[in-house]
Parts: C-alpha cells; sequence; structure tokens
C-alpha cells in the first residue's frame, strides 16, 4: 500500500507504485517526466493510464508519446487492476460517483489542489536529486568535493522549493484577505439582517441591520455560538444551524414540530 506521509503534503513511497493520473493538464506532464525518466528508474513506478475528457490537453499528449493508456471515459478506471494510487489533479462533476465504485481499501485516492499538486512536484524533484546523490557516493573512487557539492546544491533546491511553497501560500493568503474584507463589506452594508457562522457554529458576522433588528451589538455575539439569543427563550439550534450541521430534514423537521426539543 502507498504511504502519506506526515511531514510533506503528498509524500509517497513510489518503489514499485502502480499509479493512475486523472487530468491531463500541464502539472501531469511535469509528473509524468520525473516518474518516467531516468532519475526514479531504480525505484520503478508504473503509470498505468492517464485520463481526462480533454484529449488535446499536453499531459494527455506526452502519454500518448510514451505508450502510456489514455483514458477518455473516466469509468474505464475502476475497470482497471492493480491500482495502488490515483492522483487526481482535476474536479469534474462526473467523477466523485465514478470514484465511488474504485476499492479505497486498496486504492488511496489522492485530490490535489493546486498547494499540493506544487507540494509534490517539489517532493518528486527532491527525491530525483536525493538518488542522484547515492549514485554518486556509491561510485567507486567518487570526489569527496564533488559529493560536497552536490549536498549543497541539494539544500539550495530544497530551500527554494520551501520558499516557492511559502510564497504561493502568502498570496494565497493576501487573496483570502481580500475576499473577506469584500464579504464583510457586503454583509455589513445589506439592509437584510444577516448573521453568518462558521462549521464550529461561530458567529462571524453580526450585520448592522441584525444589530438594529435584534438588539444585540455585533460585538456581543461575534465570536460566540450565542446565536439562538435574540430568537430562542433557552439554547436551542437556529436554521442556520441546523445547515450548517447538515441536519436531516426529518431531524429538522422534527425539531420544528417540538421546538422545546434540542438535537442530540
Amino acid at each position: 500500500m502507498p504511504r502519506i506521509g506526515a511531514t510533506s503534503p503528498m509524500y509517497l513511497d513510489l518503489k514499485g507504485l502502480k499509479i493512475v493520473i486523472i487530468g491531463g493538464n500541464s502539472p501531469c506532464k511535469q509528473i509524468l517526466e520525473i516518474l518516467l525518466g531516468p532519475g526514479l528508474k531504480e525505484l520503478a513506478p508504473e503509470v498505468l493510464a492517464v485520463a481526462d475528457t480533454l484529449t488535446h490537453s499536453e499531459g494527455i499528449a506526452y502519454a500518448r508519446g510514451k505508450g502510456i493508456m489514455v483514458i477518455t471515459d473516466y469509468s474505464e478506471i475502476s475497470k482497471l487492476s492493480s491500482i495502488d494510487v490515483i492522483l487526481k489533479l482535476k474536479n469534474d462533476k462526473t467523477l466523485s460517483c465514478i470514484l465511488d465504485k474504485v476499492n479505497t481499501e486498496r486504492v488511496s485516492i489522492i485530490d490535489f489542489n493546486e498547494y499540493q499538486t506544487i507540494s509534490f512536484l517539489n517532493c518528486l524533484q527532491a527525491e530525483e536529486e536525493k538518488i542522484r546523490i547515492k549514485r554518486k557516493i556509491q561510485t567507486e573512487g567518487a570526489d569527496k568535493k564533488e559529493i560536497i557539492d552536490l549536498f549543497d546544491q541539494f539544500s539550495r533546491k530544497i530551500q527554494k522549493n520551501a520558499e516557492e511553497e511559502n510564497q504561493y501560500l502568502e498570496v494565497e493568503r493576501g487573496e483570502l484577505i481580500e475576499i473577506e474584507k469584500e464579504l464583510s463589506q457586503i454583509i455589513q452594508g445589506s439592509m437584510i439582517p444577516t448573521f453568518i457562522i462558521n462549521n464550529d457554529h461561530i458567529i462571524s458576522h453580526w450585520n448592522t441591520a441584525c444589530e438594529e433588528l435584534t438588539g444585540h451589538k455585533a460585538y456581543e455575539l461575534v465570536g460566540t455560538d450565542r446565536q439562538w439569543i435574540p430568537f430562542r427563550s433557552a439554547k436551542r439550534p437556529t436554521m442556520a444551524d441546523v445547515i450548517v450541521g447538515g441536519m436531516s430534514k426529518k431531524r429538522c423537521q422534527s425539531i420544528t414540530d417540538h421546538p422545546g426539543k434540542s438535537p442530540a
């Protein structure tokens, strides 16, 4: 079985690994170039197939050129035998129900976002470098200075990869902050009384209209789970809590029919 390490976002033990890649975009081609290249030859990872409905993407063209099976009908993936891991590089509405047919007790499905894709490529490149250094060390009469230089190059490469990943995260964080600012402005400017809770049922927004309607100020409630206070005499879930909690329709109806009853 493939192993996913805790220290790296997406590290796999590549030795003898049988891989299917979903998504033939540019990162797919980059991954294929490393997996099929001489750098990882001794680990012998095997790419069984590349799947994508877009038949002219870079990764698909590269796979065809290397004689790798190309799948344009995702349902064919579940028919493949001996898969160890599926690297999912794209989102497609049809994929979820199809991948449900894959035996996940035997096959790992790794759903990459953009950052994880970058991180995985960096891990593959680092593995290549590590193997190259090992080969050099094992060479009879290896020059000590050359080996030290190789280790220095490896360290610089790892540092550069880390800087690239941090830079990506900083940009993403900045974009999220801007989105949050815009969202807050929209909510605060709305004349409709509005409050928002997060997945932990904690209030993140309580707009001015909601303050005027309920008489409760945002500073009193934001950061708490007391959204029930203006509407209930005792702590019970609001409709927002029901929606966030994904409560079943039957359970929701039960709470409506018996308002004194809180969910378990």
